[in-house]
């Protein structure tokens, strides 16, 4: 008799958390502001991003590049008139471009929510933020967490 083996399924490795301790205080006596603790935060996350290369270029350097396709693109409707603008096709972007500018989005819209949380006095209140990385929340690849003491 033919037997169909069957694949094995193997055990995915353990997650292991890492931890990044930060040596500064929130808000309170001798703590930092919760803007410039925003500020860390971001920092943190863009750098762990980069370093993880879930992100090609550093985050500095995708808004850049987005800036000046969104500067070039307004260059070109703006000199060429609006009405012969719109009649004329436009070139369509390369796969990568349209990446780059969906990145730089989403990065913009995650530091402006980070900054909102810390603005909102929620600042006093956040203690630890995770980054999860992989295909959903539920199943990530690697998770760092980092850790501001209290004041």
């Amino acid at each position: 008799a033919d037997r169909v083996a069957k694949p094995r399924l193997r055990a995915k490795a353990a997650i292991v958390p890492e931890t990044i301790e930060v040596p500064l205080t929130a808000s309170g006596a001798g703590g930092l502001h919760p803007e410039i603790l925003a500020a860390v935060v971001c920092e943190l996350v863009a750098q762990i991003l980069f370093m993880r290369q879930q992100i090609p270029c550093l985050v500095a350097e995708v808004l850049a590049t987005r800036d000046q396709v969104l500067a070039a693109e307004v260059g070109m409707a703006s000199s060429s008139g609006d009405l012969e603008a719109e009649r004329r096709p436009r070139k369509p972007k390369s796969i990568a471009v349209k990446r780059m500018l969906k990145c730089a989005s989403a990065l913009d819209e995650l530091f402006t929510e980070v900054r909102a949380c810390y603005a909102q006095g929620a600042g006093s209140v956040i203690r630890r933020v995770s980054v999860l990385l992989g295909a959903s929340v539920t199943s990530p690849q690697e998770i760092y967490t980092i850790d501001i003491a209290p004041a």
